[in-house]
């Protein structure tokens, strides 16, 4: 019964436009970076969101695709929004080793594909959002990127961003595709 009510009162917030309250299974998350890919998934640039001055600098919010759990130490990839080992399957040397574990940085890039492919619907954001996974020359022109530096260097949360589009989790279609992809993975059952 108090569960059926909690969930009735979410609903009603997060179904409420002036509410900050993100919907089931997404989150607003801080993204310093968007990767600007084209129709076609080729990565075209990156894009600082960031705003402030030196190291008062802070990222740009988004709603996002909730991981619904902590990473821990496994390998878990969120859904379109990652760091740069999950995103591109570049190898970020951590402060005092010396070695980075290549394989564990392939499983990463392959599980964040993998969830990726894994979601249904038929959006231009879905289709280059499937094709920037496919297309192995994008760590390349990442690295070639002006922005490579910052973006290697804080190692923190890029977003897929579709280019005269923006994020492609603004994208109806992602939303309701992720929607349905979470329902299936992890229904949701309240009884009375």
């Amino acid at each position: 019964m108090i569960l059926q009510a909690l969930k009735e009162y979410y609903d009603r917030k997060a179904a409420d436009p002036d509410s900050n309250l993100p919907p089931f299974g997404w989150e607003r998350k801080e993204i310093p970076f968007l990767a600007v890919i084209d129709q076609n998934g080729r990565f075209l640039r990156f894009e600082d969101t960031r705003e402030g001055e030196g190291k008062k600098k802070r990222a740009r919010e988004f709603l996002v695709p909730s991981l619904g759990e902590k990473k821990g130490s496994g390998i878990k990839s969120n859904l379109f929004w990652e760091n740069v080992e999950y995103m591109f399957g570049i190898p970020v040397p951590k402060k005092g080793k010396n070695e980075v574990n290549v394989e564990r940085v392939a499983q990463q890039h392959e599980t964040f594909c993998a969830r990726i492919e894994r979601i249904r619907g038929d959006s231009a954001a879905i289709h280059a959002a499937k094709a920037f996974c496919r297309d192995k020359e994008n760590a390349e022109r990442a690295k070639a990127d002006p922005l490579w530096e910052e973006v290697l260097a804080t190692n923190q949360s890029i977003l897929l961003s579709l280019v005269g589009h923006g994020p492609v989790t603004n994208d109806a279609a992602v939303r309701t595709a992720v929607g349905s992809a979470d329902e299936a993975e992890n229904p949701v059952v309240c009884q009375v």
